[in-house]
């Protein structure tokens, strides 16, 4: 039994990038370099499909190409010294997390200050509709 594998159209819709994305990632050592079939056409395997949706994750979250690099080495390099490498995974990931939670705080205080401007003014409408003057500006 063969293992499932996707054509680079496949993953683009699957993972919502471009082709031409995905092309980048792999000429940029983000992506192992992906198999060929007898035509010469890429087939990605399920984990190439993973560290693919993984790398996205990590995009989303602010993570830059050169720590996504670091990353996908280490994780590549796994065979060789795994109980060497994984605590440099964690501590990557470790990092990264924190930074999402920074980015976190900071918008959840930006949602705070629009909430209120909401309240100002839903307060500011009902006073217009109730023929009253706006306190605010």
């Amino acid at each position: 039994m063969s293992e499932t594998t996707y054509s680079i159209k496949e993953v683009s819709e699957q993972v919502g990038w471009s082709i031409h994305m995905l092309r980048y990632y792999e000429k940029e050592g983000l992506l192992p370099p992906i198999a060929r079939d007898d035509k010469g056409y890429r087939c990605y395997s399920e984990a190439n499909l993973g560290l693919i949706l993984f790398l996205e994750r990590l995009r989303m979250t602010g993570m830059g190409i050169s720590q996504m690099r670091v990353y996908v080495q280490l994780y590549q390099d796994r065979h060789i010294d795994e109980k060497a490498l994984l605590p440099e995974r964690i501590k990557l990931l470790r990092d990264h997390r924190e930074s999402v939670l920074a980015q976190i705080d900071v918008l959840r205080h930006n949602l705070e200050a629009i909430e209120y401007k909401i309240e100002l003014y839903e307060t500011e409408l009902e006073e217009l509709e109730n023929h009253g003057e706006p306190q605010t500006t």
